[in-house]
């Protein structure tokens, strides 16, 4: 790592860049880099395969808890997208570095596309696709589905009874966020359909539906009962 700490009077004047979850300085010129004192609680910053000028330029700026930085090499290009992406063999481009801040499907993408990933957030690929993960803040599930039988939402996903029922089997329920498991739904009504789970956060049922959920599920964080969360709600508004 080549970073390094500089002190001196004009560092005052110098801006600092800090909580944001992915930096791109490859445009940067050294000009600009010599504007920025600091670079705080990022989780990847991407860096440009530059000159001697730009390197030690890039040398002064002080980096504070920054987990990883990655060089990009000439040529690549770099495509941003915060929310959710679909990485397919028609919507992705070659010799391309997507960076996403949020989540990304990958689903029907061939050899042929080279293409790299770099998300803070959760990737589901679809066995048989190919992506190069150059970073992943947070999880990288492999999973083999048929995007037909995938049913997923940016944020909240409700599942109540008649959800279950027009499921196909085989279907896959996945939220960026939460998941809430309706009590009209029993765990026979899940393993009739062999419904799986992603959550990025939690996924919120009655204790009777902890077993299958577990067995069946990416958890971003934890399961949590559903009659607790409505005994802290009634808490909250007396």
């Amino acid at each position: 790592m080549f970073w390094k700490r500089k002190e001196n009077a004009d560092t005052d004047k110098r801006k600092t860049i800090k909580n944001v979850p992915m930096l791109d300085l490859t445009n940067y010129t050294p000009e600009a880099l010599r504007n920025i004192k600091t670079i705080s609680g990022v989780a990847c910053v991407l860096v440009a395969d530059g000159d001697e000028e730009y390197i030690e330029a890039l040398s002064e700026i002080e980096f504070e808890g920054v987990a990883c930085s990655i060089t990009v090499p000439r040529g690549k290009e770099i495509a941003s997208v915060n929310g959710s992406a679909r990485l397919t063999n028609e919507t992705v481009k070659n010799d391309t570095i997507y960076m996403v801040n949020g989540f990304a499907l990958i689903y029907d993408l061939s050899a042929d596309r080279n293409i790299d990933l770099i998300v803070n957030g959760t990737a589901l690929v679809q066995k048989g696709s190919y992506v190069n993960i150059l970073q992943a803040n947070g999880e990288v599930i492999t999973e083999d589905f048929d995007i037909d039988k995938l049913k997923f939402v940016e944020n909240k996903l409700y599942i109540d009874a008649n959800f279950v029922k027009e499921c196909e089997v085989g279907t896959i329920a996945m939220a960026d966020n939460k998941i809430y498991i309706d009590d009209s739904v029993t765990a026979d009504m899940l393993r009739e359909k062999q419904i799986r789970f992603i959550s990025g956060n939690k996924i919120i049922c009655r204790k009777e539906l902890w077993g299958y959920v577990q067995n069946n599920a990416h958890i971003g964080n934890k399961i949590a009962e559903s009659d607790e969360i409505k005994t802290k709600g009634k808490k909250k508004r007396k």
